[in-house]
Order: C-alpha cells, then sequence, then structure tokens
C-alpha cells in the first residue's frame, strides 16, 4: 500500500522544523480527549468506550506536528480510567492512532481527581519542565485539575498552556484556559501561542481542515468510521466559537444549536 500524500507531507513537515528551545511536556488525557469514548453518557456508552480505533479527527496529527516543532518533547497520557480495564484498549487505540510514543499513566489505586493531580505533580517534579501543555474535556474534572495545578506555588516558574475540548458543556474552560470543539481549531489556538509553526497550521488546513468539512453532521462509530469530528453525544450549545474559518463557522454553528 502507497503511503498517501498526507502523511508524506506530516513526514516532510517534521523532518524540517526548526524546534523551540526550553523542556516542553505534553500531558494528554486520552477519553473523549483524544478517543471518542462518551465517558460521561450511560447506556449506549459502553460501544465507545471499549473501541479502540475511533479518534477525534486531525488529533494525533496535530500532536505528532507538536512534538516535531518542541524539540525533545516529553509526552504524558494521564487517564482516570482504571489501568486494569483500558490500559490494553488505551494501548491499542494510541498505537493504532499514530499518537506520538510517551509515558502511559492509568489510575490504580486513588480516586478519579486524587490520581490526576497527584501523577501531574509527580511528572512535573521528575521532568522540571519551562512549559506544559495540558489538554482534556469538559466530560469530566480535567478543567478544574489542570487549574489547580497551574496555581500552585510549587509549579509558579512553568508556563502552562491549558486547553479543554467541550463535548458536554458541564466542567468547561475557564480564565486562561482555552476550550475548543475540533483539532483545528486547537491547532489555531496553539499556533497563536507559537506552541507549532505556520508550516504546522498549513498542514492542518490542507489536509485536516477537509477531513472534518467532508464528515457529516454527528458522526458514530456505527458509520464504521475511525475518525469522528462531531460525534452524535456532543452538547456545546453554551460553546463560544471565536474564530473565522469559513464553512466551518456555519457547521459548528449547526452542530451546537442542536
Amino acid at each position: 500500500m502507497k503511503p498517501s500524500i498526507a502523511l508524506l507531507t506530516l513526514l516532510f513537515f517534521l523532518a524540517s522544523v526548526e524546534p523551540a528551545i526550553g523542556r516542553t511536556v505534553l500531558i494528554s488525557d486520552i477519553d473523549d480527549t483524544v478517543k471518542v469514548s462518551y465517558v460521561f453518557g450511560t447506556g449506549r456508552g459502553i460501544q465507545y468506550f471499549r473501541n479502540a480505533k475511533a479518534r477525534f479527527t486531525g488529533m494525533s496529527e496535530l500532536y505528532n506536528l507538536l512534538e516535531g516543532d518542541q524539540s525533545g518533547l516529553r509526552v504524558y497520557y494521564v487517564s482516570a480510567a482504571p489501568e486494569y480495564l483500558m490500559k490494553n484498549t488505551h494501548d491499542r487505540f494510541l498505537r493504532n492512532g499514530g499518537f506520538p510514543r510517551g509515558v502511559y499513566v492509568g489510575r490504580t489505586e486513588s480516586s478519579t481527581e486524587t490520581h490526576k493531580l497527584l501523577s501531574i505533580r509527580k511528572i512535573l517534579r521528575e521532568e522540571l519542565p519551562d512549559r506544559v501543555v495540558m489538554i482534556g474535556d469538559d466530560g469530566q474534572s480535567d478543567a478544574v485539575i489542570y487549574r489547580t495545578i497551574s496555581r500552585e506555588s510549587e509549579f509558579s516558574r512553568i508556563v502552562f498552556d491549558q486547553f479543554i475540548r467541550v463535548v458536554s458543556s458541564r466542567s468547561g474552560p475557564s480564565g486562561s484556559q482555552a476550550g475548543f470543539l475540533t483539532s483545528y481549531d486547537l491547532a489555531l489556538e496553539m499556533r497563536a501561542r507559537g506552541l507549532i509553526q505556520e508550516r504546522s497550521l498549513r498542514y492542518m488546513h490542507r489536509f485536516i481542515l477537509p477531513a472534518i468539512l467532508r464528515e457529516a453532521p454527528g458522526g458514530d462509530i456505527e458509520d464504521q468510521t475511525e475518525n469522528i469530528a462531531f460525534p452524535k453525544f456532543l452538547k456545546c450549545g453554551s460553546f463560544s466559537w471565536k474564530w473565522n474559518v469559513p464553512v466551518l463557522n456555519e457547521r459548528v454553528k449547526a452542530v451546537c444549536r442542536n
């Protein structure tokens, strides 16, 4: 099978970037952040939760671009899911989805919120980064946990960039946290903050934005697709869309109006 033009272009981009100076750590949640999981749902949620393929369109590409633009980026996937239950599924998902290699930190004994707080603190104490990129979702408590960490005096010298995917309109972003709906508006936000280079944003515009726009509203794993931008369970009525992206603007309005 011949590699796609998008894949070849991505590999070229990653080989030719001028990496940023400074030690950066990426801390990412998995379920409902990069993986379509519907953790906050009931009933039909199980069919999403154990699916090891369905990912949010463009997230692995964006993570790889971030890794290329941030020299020596350390990647941690910190999940609140029980490790004994979800580690194998998460490992397959990250590998099959082409996400950057990183350290997986699942929950063992502590509560959901305590697990993430303790795990992230441990990572920061060991890595001593200059900048930390935190990416989560509003389906659980990522926004609160990330905000708590960023305000602790022990880590006051660190520059925190916090991004929260809006999927449920529950515990959403606040303050300096940026909410996002798709990998493309996340890329716009990352570019505005200097986390990715202009050429990386151009890649997202050329290959990922069209993929998002091609998707029929309300995509689902029942449609036999591995890439979903706007899942059926998405609730984003309270989300404030700030970008001016022709066509995507109207799509977001239509999706969030339902």
